[in-house]
Parts: structure tokens; sequence; C-alpha cells
């Protein structure tokens, strides 16, 4: 009997299943990077001190990324998904290494929040368009939802091993180097992975010659989505124009989210007086969050999608972000933060992700990796920059005038970015019959 909800794979299809597992193993291992890090790094230097490693981790990112999405599209993206595992195995280990050798903490914890940002963006944008090169359009809608569930399940995975570390540091003397050191083994058995067995299968990335030869104009993008002066923009642009709107709304989604979750973390750090107690709290909460992104994809996605359309389904982030803010101005303690991140993040993570990807497919074939690693990567980072700037910048003009209750002027910079965020796709919705005929149907 068939499963209703995985697609039936043959022995032939090895190559799900090592995409698969390599999507499990970077889930696992940036949960664990990331619970670890912010739980430990805020009750090292508090909050305020999150906004400057998130701004030193988003300006490392603009910079990786530009150099990236040069090379993207005219290297073998398996070869360039198998050294960023081998970079992030080294890296991983000269945490590891600086923890042994008794570094300080916060220097570590900082390193390890930027490793998760590298593991956040750049993994996944070069992951998924390797995946798109290797699979036609009939196949990767059978074989995605298997690699989505992987990569839930290795999200899960490390949540739950981020919540027991406590317990297993008191109980077994496993603590975080010996975590690290799963996660180092991980990523270099994935270079193995992507060097050895992916070789003779993964022959997608076209050479640079072909892909500029390919016509500008991809078939599947419907003509009322190309403007009359497209020939005067950049060359990306012309070939899809969606992605100046996509790139605002992006950015502008990112900010209100980062806003949103600096009052979430400062609310939390006066609540739990251990980094373990935090860590514990983090971990649960994420999982929580999780499990109600899983039912949604499961069960309300395509519904929400083939009801709303794609650019009103894009709506409903900025909408649940004003009302995030709302919410955390009205309670402000930990009851009404952890209501308005939830309010925030679960319409982000489950139906928003899901309709950007779709969005994505628009793009040229030639142009997906690009396109993929500047609106995941790029556009990603440049909002969290922004967030955490206007954030830090509000709060340290309200200490320097005496202004109460700064939380209240951030938060409403975060509904303001919610507003400029439904504002980017606003004109995109009289396309959006074009739009859903052209990928719902």
């Amino acid at each position: 009997m068939k499963s209703p909800i995985l697609p039936s794979l043959k022995a032939r299809d090895t190559i799900v299943y090592l995409l698969g597992f390599a999507l499990f193993g970077n889930s696992l291992a940036q949960r664990i990077s990331e619970i670890v890090s912010t739980s430990n790094f805020i009750s090292d230097i508090g909050g305020f001190g999150f906004l400057g490693i998130l701004m030193a981790g988003s300006a490392i990112s603009l910079v990786a990324t530009s150099v990236q999405y040069s090379i993207v599209d005219r290297f073998d993206r398996r070869r360039s998904l198998s050294f960023l595992c081998l970079c992030l195995s080294l890296a991983l280990l000269a945490i590891n290494f600086s923890f042994i050798l008794g570094a300080p903490h916060w220097l570590g914890h900082s390193g390890l929040y930027l490793i998760s940002e590298q593991q956040y963006m750049f993994y996944p944008a070069l992951f998924w368009a390797l995946a798109n090169s290797l699979f036609d359009s009939d196949r990767a809608k059978q074989v995605f939802p298997l690699l989505v569930s992987c990569g839930f399940a290795g999200d899960i995975a490390g949540i739950a091993i981020s919540a027991l570390m406590p317990q297993l540091k008191a109980q077994f003397s496993f603590g975080l180097e010996g975590v690290l050191a799963i996660s180092i083994a991980l990523y270099f058995l994935l270079y193995l992975l992507f060097e050895q067995f992916l070789k003779p299968m993964a022959k997608e990335t076209p050479s640079r010659r072909e892909a500029l030869d390919r016509p500008s104009r991809h078939p599947e993008v419907p003509a009322a989505l190309h403007s009359p002066s497209e020939n005067r923009r950049p060359a990306l642009l012309q070939e899809f124009p969606l992605l100046l709107r996509l790139t605002l709304y992006t950015v502008a989604t990112f900010s209100c989210a980062i806003i949103v979750e600096y009052r979430f973390l400062v609310t939390t750090e006066a609540a739990f007086d251990s980094p373990d107690r935090l860590q514990t709290f983090l971990s649960l909460f994420a999982l929580a969050r999780l499990l109600a992104y899983v039912v949604i994809q499961m069960f309300l996605t395509r519904r929400i999608l083939a009801k709303l359309g794609l650019v009103r389904s894009l709506l409903l982030v900025p909408t649940s972000g004003i009302f995030s803010a709302l919410c955390m101005m009205v309670a402000p303690g930990l009851g009404g933060s952890s209501t308005g991140l939830t309010l925030q993040k679960i319409p982000q993570y489950s139906i928003d992700e899901t309709a950007r990807r779709v969005l994505q497919g628009f793009a040229p074939k030639h142009l997906q990796g690009r396109v993929s690693l500047f609106l995941e990567s790029y556009a990603v980072a440049a909002g969290t920059f922004l967030g955490a700037l206007v954030t830090a910048g509000i709060v340290v003009a309200c200490d320097r005038m005496q202004i109460p209750n700064e939380h209240l002027c951030y938060l409403a910079a975060a509904a303001i970015a919610g507003l400029c965020s439904a504002g980017a796709i606003r004109k995109l919705g009289t396309n959006d019959r074009a739009l859903s005929e052209a990928k719902m149907s």
C-alpha cells in the first residue's frame, strides 16, 4: 500500500535518498548551532549585544553571497556544495578547539552563531539550485516534498539534541564539544558524499557559454509579467522581472522578523536566569513551532495557495508581522512576546516559503541558481542587517534621550516594515491570475 504522503521511489532513485540525507544533516547541525549559540550568547552579553553579532553575520553573508552569486551558475553546483561542506566542517572544528582550549565563551558562541547563519543561508540556496537542476518539473513535484520532509526531520533531531544537552552534560559528561564533533563528522561525510557518490549522477550544470546562448525569455513566464520598459533594466531583471519586488518584499519581511525576534529574546533573557534553562526553553519553543509548520505544510499550504493565489498568499506574512508587533505592544511580557513571535513565524516558514519558491520557479533555468542565492541569501542578509541596525539605532536613541518603553518604538518600526513588505508586492496582484494559471493548474 502506497503512502498518501511520501512518493513511491524506485531502487534507481538512490540520488533522492542521498539528497534527503544531505538536507537532514545540514538541518540537524544548523539547529544545534543556532539554539546553543543564541541561548549562551544572550546569557553572556544580552540582547543588545546580539544585535551586533547579527549585523556582523549579515555583513559577512553579504560579502560571501556576492562572491557565490557570480559563480553559482558558472561552476558545477555539486562541487560548490561539497566545498561548502568541507569549509563548514573545518570552521566547526576550529570553534570546537576554541572551547577545548578554554577560549572566552562569548567568542566561541559568537563564531558558532556566525557559522549557523551560513548553514541557514548558503547551504539551502546551493542545495535547492542543485536539486532543481537534477529533476524535471514532474519528477520534482514527487521528490521535493520528500526532501522537505527530510529537512523537517533534521530540524526536529537538532532541536531534540539541543533540548537534551544540559541533561547529557550532567549525566554523561557529553557536552557541547561532543555535540559539535557530531556536526563536524556530518559535514565531512556530506563532503565525501557530494565528491564521490553524486559525482557520476550530477552532470547538471551547463557551461557558461551554453547558458548565455539560451533565449532570454522563459517560456513559462506569462507575457503580462514582462514590462515594456524591461530593456532598460539590468540583464537579470529583463529575464526575471519579478526579482525586484520579491527582493524588496524579502528585505522588508526579514527586517520585521528580526525586530520581533529581538523583542522575544529580550523578554526571555529577563525570564530565565541560566543558559541551560534558556536553551531548554528555546529548544522546546522551536519544536512546538516546527510541529505547527509541518501540520500546516501537510494539510493547509496547498489549499491556501489554491484559494488565495500566490501573491495574496504572500500578503499573509506582512499582515501577521503587523499583528505580532501589536500583540507585543499590548502584552509586553514573555507570554505576549512568545505569542507574537509565533504569529509572525508560522506563516513565514509554512506558507510564505512555499509561495516564494514557486515564484522563483518562473526564473529561466540557467538563472535559477543566481535567483535562488540572491533571494534566499543576499536579500535575507540585507533584511537581517537592516532590521538589526534599525533596532540598535532606536534602542541607543531612546537610551540617550531617556525615552521610556523603548520597545514600543522599535515594535512600531516592525509594523512599518510589515506595511512596506505588503506594499512591495501590491502591484503583483494584477498578475496573480496569470501566475496561478502558470503554476497551480
